[in-house]
């Protein structure tokens, strides 16, 4: 019984011991937390002050006022060069159908700037020119300025066939008996 009281004895002490310990791992681990939130606070403060100092001295050389003027005029420069190359290539696009329907090609350049472009709608949404707005411009353009446009004229009867091809042999390169022997035998399968 002596030894089971003795072994009693040491785990009862083992467990104080123990409880102790934790108490006292404990209330380093609270003084340590009350310090690094006081140490927080402090740098915080810190930081706040200097940031105020930092102000404070911009606005005594308004150097601030400086910056945000220069950086409010470098971006109207960057949003007008933008508008400026968007409309570019609005008319670009605009000119591009109109041209595409003219059925003909504007003598000169110069003469592109009788074309009225404000009147070609454009659809960002489906980043299309409207065909009908083009062709009504093209119809008022021919109507008005009808000698700054060389139309296409037809082929001439000796150019119409220049372009045919026969199997494999552009008829131009054809001999006038083989061309003769291809009609013959067109005419003999009833396709003639």
């Amino acid at each position: 019984m002596s030894d089971q009281g003795s072994a009693e004895n040491l785990q009862a002490s083992g467990i104080e011991e123990k409880t102790q310990k934790d108490k006292v791992a404990y209330e380093t681990y609270q003084r340590t937390l009350a310090e690094a939130k006081k140490a927080k606070a402090e740098r915080d403060v810190l930081l706040a002050e200097k940031q105020a100092m930092s102000d404070n001295k911009l606005k005594e050389q308004n150097e601030w006022k400086k910056f945000a003027e220069q950086k409010e005029k470098e971006a109207a420069e960057e949003k007008a060069k933008r508008a400026e190359l968007e409309s570019t290539i609005l008319d670009s696009l605009k000119l591009s159908a109109f041209q595409k329907l003219l059925g003909g090609k504007i003598k000169d350049d110069a003469y592109f700037q009788f074309v009225d472009t404000d009147r070609i709608t454009y659809n960002p949404e489906t980043k299309r020119v409207d065909e009908e707005s083009v062709k009504s411009v093209v119809a008022d353009f021919v109507k008005r300025h009808s000698g700054l446009v060389e139309f296409k004229s037809g082929k001439m009867p000796n150019e119409a066939a220049s372009n045919v091809t026969i199997g494999s042999k552009n008829i131009e390169d054809m001999t006038a008996l083989e061309i003769e022997q291809h009609i013959k035998a067109l005419h003999s399968r009833g396709m003639l």
